[in-house]
């Protein structure tokens, strides 16, 4: 049989004004928010106050529904019953203050026993910043910060969903590799600052080359790729092929500065020229290099 002292035993009589926690409890960074079973809020830390931009005398005339749950009567009720079915309760939200200011919050909450009633608490915490931390992190992990295009690892990620949705409909994909044409004059001409402006230039008349369901990204300094994710023809890929020619062709200015580059675009299909993500890149590069070798500013097909 649990004693009264167990701290995780919620059916035990716990009084509310527990004085070895009064300190941790207002001077926590954390919001705490404690009431009662019909909502009426019993006590606030100062952070709380803070966070929604409450006098501590205006919170407390306030429930727990004008608060916190969305401002909703319905999903307090929810809450308590997630409290009481599973011991505690876990949600992240988007929330605001007061002052109607937009937070992310992440909510857990509890619930204890005060000689005859419920007495329940939650903890908030503003997690915006860390949020945003975290999506940027994800962001890096993913894109390319120069040009904003998809990088290595999200290509390589794309391309083998793009061969499996092919393989698995029976229809062909196509991958146009991309060298940029006279790009290491422009940076040792006129320096990398107006090559990265070159680079993010090219990304932009890139963009409207393709569909919203095919794939550009930079896998490198001056390397990049399209991922045509279905063609009814090869025909199809030849098309693109000519359009990013046409683009990326007129002469770029920038910063009082003009300067003119090409583009060699080599081509493999799905699945006649492989089936394997590495495969089908190898043979897109090596017709890159023909391109390259013949003259440059054009595309070619693997094995023409």
């Amino acid at each position: 049989m649990a004693s009264n002292s167990d701290p995780d035993d919620t059916s035990c009589p716990v009084p509310l004004d527990l004085s070895c926690y009064r300190d941790f409890f207002h001077l926590s960074p954390d919001g705490y928010i404690v009431f009662s079973d019909s909502g009426a809020i019993i006590d606030v830390n100062a952070a709380a106050m803070q966070l929604y931009k409450y006098e501590r005398n205006d919170i407390l005339s306030k429930t727990a529904a004008d608060i916190l749950f969305g401002k909703s009567m319905s999903m307090f009720e929810q809450f308590k019953a997630e409290v009481r079915s599973k011991g505690l309760y876990f949600n992240e939200t988007v929330d605001h203050d007061r002052l109607g200011k937009i937070f992310i919050a992440e909510m857990s909450g509890k619930r204890m026993m005060r000689s005859d009633h419920e007495i329940f608490f939650v903890v908030v915490k503003d997690i915006t910043e860390r949020r945003r931390v975290v999506e940027k992190l994800e962001y890096m992990a993913h894109y390319d910060i120069l040009t904003g295009l998809p990088n290595r690892i999200f290509f390589y990620n794309k391309f083998a969903h793009a061969i499996a949705f092919a393989k698995r409909e029976k229809t062909q994909m196509a991958l146009l590799f991309l060298d940029i044409d006279g790009f290491k004059e422009v940076n040792d001409i006129y320096g990398h600052n107006i090559g990265d402006m070159v680079l993010q230039n090219i990304a932009e008349r890139l963009r409207i080359c393709v569909r919203e369901s095919d794939i550009i990204a930079r896998i490198g300094g001056d390397e990049m790729t399209i991922i045509l994710s279905k063609i009814a023809e090869r025909a199809d890929a030849a098309l693109v092929a000519q359009k990013v020619i046409d683009a990326v062709s007129p002469e770029f200015t920038m910063e009082n500065i003009s300067c003119s580059i090409g583009v060699s675009v080599g081509i493999s299909v799905y699945p006649e020229d492989g089936r394997e993500t590495e495969t089908l890149l190898k043979k897109a590069d090596i017709a890159m290099y023909q391109v390259k070798e013949s003259g440059k500013n054009g595309y070619r097909f693997f094995g023409n």
